[in-house]
């Protein structure tokens, strides 16, 4: 799927075509066009004082969808959305404003973290003790320094991206100079209550301040510096509306019926847009704004973006196939994001949730779901139609749980077999993030039994993790590139010490299948990434990105191509065993002007070999185009696609001739790159077995080896 910006969808492919029908009210879905943009309010920033004043107590709070566990047989096998909590949560941080009745400006203020009317010096709330009507507004808008880091949370959740309106609840009251009516500030989940379901915008809101009260606490080390974290305060803007596809912002004139439904990122305007259902229905389709999971996710897709690398290719991810290694490694740093905030502040984000966890007779203790709903059920307005999938992080990655809706049904959440696929984790969204989830969170913490699976038996601090993600030495810095979780691993590793690697983490991911490439006595013929072909040792598999340097092999290469099996890679070419990447560094490699590879079958199928330049940013192309035109969205009507050759904008040179002789040797090669490398940039060399409606046998493999103009071409 092709999109027409870099936007970073939770669950893409997620399509839930067969509910059809809504329950209780439908909202408009038209997607606002204006002529102009209008600017958001200003924010209430002044605290005016006055001679004689009289003080305003009130508490701010919202509704929201709680969040029901489906048990069977003793055990959580799927969550669903379902009644508003009993008991309204504190809207915390947000600002105040007081007006007269004929709107003139009295006072700013802000609520505390318990949501109580605050004055902006965190003295009470004052307004002149004139006898008259007032009108108050809380805003799902904060500008506010947290208390132990310094940076500043700021963010405001809107209704739409032309007229910046930002979401609010108010309320009149009347003072007779001395007193004042009470005041009752709520913000309400069901339709029925608010057709605007403005508990939805404070429900997002309330996870980002959660969010970064994480941050906040977590990252409270005098190891990194709070200069270092600066970064999490730019402004954040987040657009939602209760019963409309912000999809329809990307692609207007796509049918909003069959439009694909989902939450993303923006990364060139720093949005975040979450779904607010579709064509008007929030009972029956995706919807996010209760879905704190969801809104979380897309927050950690912000914070990389301001804090570490972000070079994503974006596009589908279904937890089911192996993937691109960056946006495997994208999501599941998101994935693991929301998870350890989800675990950590589950009392102030779902405080029934968190108490039926402690207190469940299933063994599960706290937070430790992937959560995606659509629909919900209601007692009151009797509703029935809540439904999702959960994906159980605390589950072994070679048995994890199985899709429970369409259109995946009974597909596994991205299984691993580390003894069959070593490495195959890195490019698996979903054993990405249970290994990193496993690697921080103790157990005792998660369930009264976890069965087989592996933790760390001295779990990696956040800070850690945070310190190996960041720009300031992390992954997030100038000298990284090509995104993967390898590099970060190996990051992780440097920090905790190759000792307490080995003895605390290294277990955890092996078992999700992301062997390190540093892991691995490469000189050993029993290692991983070692395969032994007629006594003769070869390198089978490099990290992607790794660096191509000119000089002698200490070990030939191999690559093992595999099928474009269904099961596998979808209908991509796989990642990992049918594609090498190398990173090619001109300022490195000066005068690089030509590429040769040679292939020398070793065994299996006849297969030809593609060469294949990508500059850094790259969406990879893959080896089938769409054989009909595209929707309007750029899908592919009815997967008709077929096998080709072409490249993208993202090639910049690149050789996929068709080889004549492939049962013996043969050489591919790439020339004139002197006019086409830019010495201050990075570059892939993707070296790529062409599979395309190919069935391959798992024998196949080929050797090969890289010269050039300069000479000879290894991997470090």
């Amino acid at each position: 799927m092709t999109f027409a910006s870099r936007i970073l969808i939770l669950f893409s492919l997620f399509l839930f075509s067969a509910f059809t029908q809504s329950c209780g009210p439908r909202l408009s879905s038209e997607a606002q066009e204006f002529l102009s943009k209008s600017q958001e309010v200003p924010e209430c920033t002044t605290e005016y004082t006055y001679s004689s004043s009289i003080n305003v107590t009130a508490q701010a709070t919202f509704f929201k969808r709680g969040t029901e566990p489906v048990i069977v047989n003793n055990k959580i096998t799927n969550l669903t959305l379902s009644d508003p909590l009993a008991t309204a949560l504190p809207i915390p941080y947000a600002e105040v404003a007081v007006y007269t009745s004929d709107k003139k400006l009295v006072q700013c203020g802000m609520t505390d973290f318990s949501g109580n009317l605050i004055g902006l010096s965190g003295g009470a709330l004052v307004i002149p003790n004139t006898a008259q009507s007032y009108i108050i507004r809380v805003y799902a808008r904060a500008n506010v320094i947290m208390p132990n880091k310094g940076f500043t949370a700021n963010a405001s959740v809107k209704e739409d991206p032309y007229t910046d309106k930002v979401y609010y609840i108010e309320t009149t009251f009347s003072s007779d100079g001395v007193n004042t009516t009470p005041i009752d500030l709520v913000a309400y989940a069901r339709q029925t209550d608010d057709v605007n379901i403005k508990g939805g915008a404070f429900n997002i809101y309330n996870n980002f301040i959660q969010a970064y009260t994480y941050l906040d606490n977590s990252l409270n080390d005098v190891i990194i510096p709070n200069s270092e974290l600066t970064c999490l305060s730019t402004k954040f803007d987040i657009y939602w509306k209760a019963g409309f596809n912000p999809f329809q912002y990307e692609y207007p004139s796509a049918d909003p019926n069959t439009l694909v439904n989902s939450s993303f990122y923006k990364y060139e305007t720093n949005s975040l847009y979450i779904s607010g259902g579709q064509v008007g229905d929030i009972s029956l389709a995706n919807t996010d704004h209760f879905d704190d999971f969801a809104s979380i996710h897309e927050m950690g897709h912000f914070i990389e973006d301001q804090c570490g690398r972000f070079d994503t290719p974006g596009g589908g991810h279904a937890i089911i196939v192996r993937v691109d290694p960056r946006l495997a490694w994208h999501e599941a740093w998101a994935n693991y994001f929301a998870s350890v905030v989800m675990n950590t502040r589950l009392a102030f984000i779902n405080p029934e949730m968190s108490t039926r966890l402690a207190t469940s007779p299933t063994g599960d203790l706290s937070w430790s779901f992937l959560f995606n709903s659509f629909g919900f059920s209601d007692s009151v307005q009797n509703v029935g139609n809540g439904s999702g999938f959960m994906m159980d992080l605390k589950k072994p990655g070679t048995s994890p749980g199985e899709w429970q809706t369409a259109p995946y049904f009974g597909s596994p959440f991205d299984q691993v077999n580390p003894t069959l696929y070593p490495g195959e984790g890195h490019f698996r969204e979903g054993a990405i993030t249970r290994a990193l989830f496993k690697m921080t969170v103790p157990p005792a913490t998660l369930c009264t039994s976890c069965g087989s699976s592996v933790y760390a038996s001295s779990p990696v601090a956040f800070k850690t993790m945070w310190q190996a993600f960041d720009a300031h030495g992390g992954m997030g810095d100038s000298t990284n590139h090509f995104s993967s979780s390898n590099q970060f691993l190996e990051k992780v590793k440097t920090l905790v010490t190759s000792p307490t690697w080995a003895a605390s983490v290294q277990g955890v991911v092996d078992a999700e299948s992301l062997h390190l490439f540093s892991d691995q006595n490469l000189i050993s013929s029993t290692k991983r990434f070692v395969t032994v072909v007629s006594g003769t040792s070869y390198l089978n598999w490099v990290p992607p990105g790794h660096n191509l340097l000119r000089v002698a092999c200490s070990k030939p290469t191999l690559m093992q191509a595999r099928s474009d099996d269904p099961a596998l890679t979808g209908i991509n070419s796989d990642q990992r065993y049918s594609n090498h990447f190398y990173k090619i560094d001109p300022a490195v490699l000066s005068g690089l002007d030509s590429i040769s590879v040679t292939f020398t079958k070793a065994g299996g199928t006849n297969t030809d070999h593609d060469l294949i330049i990508f500059e850094e940013g790259y969406r990879f192309n893959g080896d089938y185009a769409c054989s009909v035109t595209e929707n309007a969205d750029g899908s592919c009507p009815s997967n008709q696609y077929s096998a080709s050759r072409s490249t993208n904008t993202s090639v910049i040179a690149s050789n996929r001739a068709t080889a004549t002789i492939q049962n013996t040797t043969y050489t591919k090669s790439i020339s004139n790159l002197l006019n086409k490398l830019d010495p201050t940039k990075k570059y892939l060399l993707n070296i790529r077995a062409y599979t395309a409606n190919k069935s391959l046998s798992n024998a196949t493999s080929y050797i090969y080896s890289m010269t050039s103009n300069l000479g000879t071409l290894c991997p470090e």
